[in-house]
């Protein structure tokens, strides 16, 4: 068992850092995939009396790895967090993909974590709703279970997860502004950033696979309410 889940089933204190792009980043919709993990954590928290599970989020929209890298003491180390849970690469598309690059930072990112001693959970990039950068995002995924075997890492497989449904459903936000980095114009579904019924998947496979613990809702109380991801599949 590796140190963070044994700390965390001992109800031990325990640091988490989300490292990530705006998929991880909280402003674009609620309930976001951190907000249930601060959910169960928290309940946790209230009936078993343990110190606390702290969430700390130094997701950076619209950044690339190599971001995470020159800025790795600010966003990461210097929080000594006992896990990071880290998402990037799906802005390494821009302006163009490069695999190798790509590969050696994420390499690179992974190998200063493990360095300083700290557990990692990395989870794969999405597919997104514009199959035009499937293949990216696959080679992206596929990058991600090499190294979470090299450096001995959770890896969760969200990309796999999301095949499963109509990505229809699950990205349906409109644009009210023009990004021109991602040549997406006001009106149209943004193809980068899904729904909350996305959120709740990511959520979902990782709070089952690297915490063992599932999603519960306040029974109709404020926004966290799930949603039946049966109606979501293909």
């Amino acid at each position: 068992m590796k140190s963070y889940l044994q700390k965390f089933k001992n109800f031990e204190p325990l640091k988490v850092l989300v490292a990530g792009d705006s998929t991880s980043s909280p402003y674009w919709c609620h309930p976001h995939w951190v907000d249930w993990l601060d959910l169960i954590f928290r309940g946790e928290d209230d009936w078993a009396g343990v110190q606390g599970r702290l969430i700390i989020n130094s997701a950076r929209d619209g950044a690339k790895i190599e971001y995470f890298l020159e800025n790795f003491a600010f966003l990461i180390s210097d929080f000594d967090p006992d896990v990071v849970i880290l998402s990037l690469g799906i802005n390494e598309r821009f302006p163009s993909f490069d695999p190798i690059k790509t590969k050696t930072d994420l390499d690179s990112l992974f190998r200063k974590i493990a360095g300083v001693g700290m557990d990692l959970v990395a989870w794969s990039p999405h597919p997104l709703l514009n199959n035009k950068f499937s293949n990216e995002i696959k080679q992206i995924r596929d990058m991600y279970e090499e190294l979470c075997d090299k450096y001995d890492a959770k890896f969760v497989d969200v990309h796999s997860e999301f095949e499963k449904y109509d990505l229809t459903k699950l990205f349906t936000f409109k644009l009210t502004f023009d990004n021109v980095i991602a040549k997406m114009k006001p009106s149209e579904i943004d193809y980068l950033h899904c729904n909350t019924v996305g959120h709740q998947i990511i959520a979902d496979k990782i709070a089952k696979e690297a915490f063992d613990l599932e999603l519960y809702d306040w029974d109709g109380y404020g926004t966290m309410n799930l949603v039946d991801l049966e109606k979501y599949k293909k």
